[in-house]
Parts: structure tokens; sequence; C-alpha cells
């Protein structure tokens, strides 16, 4: 059995430490093939693009 330490993120293709991958029940290896950091920007790109302006305005000024 060979063990892999490090893994390829598919978004921003750079190799990493297998720590900053999810684990994913689904795939193959036991972890998800997109990176932590890729994962996060993608989300928030997807909560703006779907959010309407006024809430995320809202919730920038409640933050403060």
């Amino acid at each position: 059995v060979i063990i892999m330490n490090t893994r390829i993120c598919v978004k921003c293709k750079i190799e990493k430490e297998i720590n900053f991958f999810s684990k994913g029940k689904g795939y193959k290896n036991g972890y998800k093939p997109i990176c932590k950091k890729c994962k996060y920007e993608k989300d928030i790109s997807l909560f703006v693009k779907t959010t309407p302006s006024f809430f995320i305005i809202s919730l920038f000024l409640s933050s403060k």
C-alpha cells in the first residue's frame, strides 16, 4: 500500500500536503480534489453572485 502525503489541487494546480484538502467519503483516496483555500474562494464568489447586494452590505455594516 502506497500512502500519498501530497496531492495536486485541480483548481490552482499546486501540489500541497494532504492536510490542505478536506476529507471526502465519496472519493477514491478519501480526500476532495480541490484544496481548502480554493474551495473557500469558490464559496465566497458564489455567495457574492447569488446574494442580493443590499443583504451583503447590511452584513458588512452590522459586523462593525
